[in-house]
């Protein structure tokens, strides 16, 4: 699925390679702050972070489970800069993104 764009939100949805980190998108959107959705049919779990994001990092989340991500005062950040990684490959999350200034 393509990355949605409306004048204040970014929508989209990512799904990975196990043991693989990859981009939530390639393209330079700056959000304020990004909630990520596993996947409800997932039968692992998503894993999200940095570009060394593993299994290891932190315990992920399970099928249905959200987090958001946003810094203090809102200051934007790139949504290229989160990734992800599953346990089992073809399984993600949907997103959901408040544009940066």
């Amino acid at each position: 699925m393509a990355t949605s764009i409306t004048n204040q939100f970014i929508f989209g949805q990512k799904t990975a390679t196990a043991g693989t980190a990859v981009e939530l998108d390639t393209t330079e959107f700056a959000v304020q702050a990004l909630m990520l959705i596993a996947h409800s049919s997932n039968t692992g779990r998503v894993y999200y972070g940095g570009n060394d994001v593993a299994s290891t990092t932190q315990k992920g989340l399970l099928a249905g489970e959200s987090i958001v991500i946003a810094t203090r005062e809102n200051a934007p950040f790139l949504l290229k800069s989160i990734f992800i990684d599953v346990d089992t490959t073809g399984e993600g999350v949907d997103f959901v993104g408040e544009r940066g200034v």
